[in-house]
């Protein structure tokens, strides 16, 4: 899930993850589920307020306090995630640690 708010939008992308070792690898080029809301930066929307609107899918209110910032849960920052992905064919996959998100 990616919050643009400062720019409008939020974009979430579901993709399979499978084990490797002591991490789990997803690849944003396999993603199976996209889903992206633009508003007017005239309206100020909360991210609660944008998660009310959306199906079921997904990040949800329930799920929103499981998720970790991309730094926490990669140890990429904002900046590295955003250049190794504004590429349209880029084929880089994240890896996070497996036992960040099973306990």
């Amino acid at each position: 899930m990616l919050l643009y708010s400062e720019q409008g939008f939020f974009v979430e992308y579901i993709f399979p993850k499978k084990a490797e070792g002591d991490h789990f690898a997803g690849c944003p080029s396999q993603t199976g589920y996209l889903y992206i809301v633009a508003w007017s930066l005239e309206k100020e929307l909360s991210l609660p307020h944008l998660l009310e609107k959306k199906s079921g899918v997904g990040v949800n209110e329930l799920s929103f306090p499981y998720y970790k910032s991309i730094e926490e849960a990669t140890n990429l920052t904002n900046d590295e995630f955003y250049n190794m992905f504004t590429n349209l064919e880029s084929t880089y996959c994240i890896n996070t640690l497996e036992s960040l998100w099973i306990q």
